[in-house]
């Protein structure tokens, strides 16, 4: 008798045991940041528990800010805009296509990268970027709006589908060149296996 209260007893903590071990099979992969209400991130890792480093948000970042001043640049520095296709080479089988319509004021700019590589960067994919409040030779934009449209990469960063990033209160140096950029960033943006869901998050970036 003693026998098989003994084994009984055994039985039940063993499932007991057992129970406990499998209560993370319906963990989430969604978690929160300290980024006030504006962020959370997927893990491509089951059961993963990380949030999102300041290193992580910062190279997503800055990432945007070399995206936003590259073309920043590009427009200042043109003699003039033109409203018609332009195709461009980068590398030996990279292109870029490009073609603005709007205004001189207000600049709608469709670029379309294929495997474009140069020095400093890699990019493939579709963005469109609306140049807002320009100067009357269609210059230095005090505000803009860039549309992932279709899936883009930048380098290591891979933007998805209806990402959408504002540049606002963009300021310029005596000279020109680009002091600072307010973001407001929205979307999914993918860096180092992890998938960042941002939803209006703020930095200023300074150049």
């Amino acid at each position: 008798m003693y026998h098989t209260k003994f084994i009984f007893i055994t039985l039940i903590l063993l499932t007991l045991i057992f129970q406990g071990c499998g209560n993370d099979t319906n963990s989430t992969k969604s978690y929160p940041t300290a980024i006030g209400e504006s962020a959370s991130i997927v893990s491509s890792e089951p059961n993963a528990t990380m949030v999102p480093s300041e290193q992580f948000l910062n190279t997503i970042t800055d990432e945007i800010g070399s995206i936003l001043k590259m073309h920043i640049v590009e427009i200042n520095e043109k003699e003039a805009t033109t409203f018609s296709k332009e195709t461009n080479y980068c590398d030996i089988s990279g292109e870029k296509n490009l073609e603005n319509a709007g205004d001189i004021t207000e600049i709608v700019s469709n670029n379309i990268y294929t495997l474009c590589q140069n020095e400093t960067n890699i990019q493939n994919g579709t963005i469109k970027i609306n140049y807002l409040e320009n100067n009357s030779e269609g210059k230095f934009p005090q505000s803009l709006l860039l549309n992932i449209e279709e899936l883009y990469t930048f380098n290591d960063i891979i933007f998805k589908e209806n990402v959408v990033i504002e540049g606002n209160n963009i300021n310029y140096n005596e000279d020109g060149s680009l002091k600072s950029i307010d973001l407001d960033i929205s979307g999914n943006i993918e860096h180092d296996y992890q998938t960042l869901l941002l939803k209006n998050l703020t930095q200023t970036i300074n150049f």
